[in-house]
């Protein structure tokens, strides 16, 4: 998404549609062959593309993307697939979602570019969540307030008093029905190790790392991910990937 120029919050809306989908009975049917599962992730990350992108990814750059392993028919049978076991709900929120409007519960004296940190350091930290399976079961709900909250100590007292973290909290627990501090502690602890490991391992290198992990024993399926179909991707017709409103068709 980055070589795109897509947003990484799609990523995140891919992975959400690929673990709901797993959960469905269509979706275990995949977990079988990991080639089917494969195709479904790359499938998932081309749904998300065509719903909350304004540029478009032609299915045959997606195919090409594949190295010939899989044909746009199959992607766009997959895609069917997806939308049936989802019952085609695809517009469900995701972490960052919930930390955009968690945001709104913020004092209005607080300083603009306090909050813009706030937001930056939890958007990365939800980012950091899509990556790790021990959060896929987790609200995203709480993985939002939870990426708030560290967000929140990092900066320490100084820059944001503990008066006005309290007022935040307790006009969040006032108006968001369900959500606690009290729940977050847990995931607050897995995404403080996770942002810890981060310093010394990008991003890119966790989701690489994921990716690896799953496909390890499939060197052509692994072999998109190396890196070498930039290349070939830049050679696709311009015409193929012009900016589309996907609203518009």
């Amino acid at each position: 998404v980055d070589f795109c120029g897509y947003k990484r919050s799609t990523v995140a809306i891919a992975m959400n549609f690929l673990d709901r989908f797993m959960c469905t009975k269509m979706g275990r049917k995949q977990i079988r062959s990991k080639k089917s599962y494969q195709l479904a992730a790359m499938t998932t990350l081309f749904m998300a593309i065509k719903l909350f992108e304004t540029v478009q990814m032609d299915v045959g750059l997606m195919a090409d993307m594949s190295r010939g392993i899989y044909k746009p028919e199959r992607i766009l049978e997959m895609e069917k697939t997806i939308l049936d076991g989802l019952e085609w709900r695809t517009n469900g929120p995701i972490a960052l979602t919930f930390v955009q409007h968690f945001m709104s519960f913020l004092p209005s004296s607080v300083d603009p570019a306090i909050s813009a940190a706030i937001m930056e350091q939890a958007r990365y930290q939800t980012e950091l969540a899509v990556c790790n399976y021990d959060l896929i079961q987790e609200n995203q709900s709480q993985v939002a307030l939870s990426a708030i909250l560290n967000a929140m100590e990092a900066l320490g007292g100084k820059a944001l008093p503990f008066k006005t973290r309290n007022e935040f909290i307790n006009n969040l627990e006032k108006h968001s029905n369900g959500v606690t501090c009290e729940d977050a502690e847990t995931v607050r602890q897995y995404l403080e190790v996770l942002a810890t490991a981060a310093v010394q391992t990008p991003l890119e290198s966790i989701m690489e790392a994921r990716i690896r992990a799953f496909d390890q024993e499939d060197s052509d399926a692994r072999s998109i991910y190396s890196g070498e179909w930039s290349t070939k991707s830049k050679k696709h017709n311009k015409q193929e990937a012009s900016p589309v409103c996907v609203s518009r068709q």
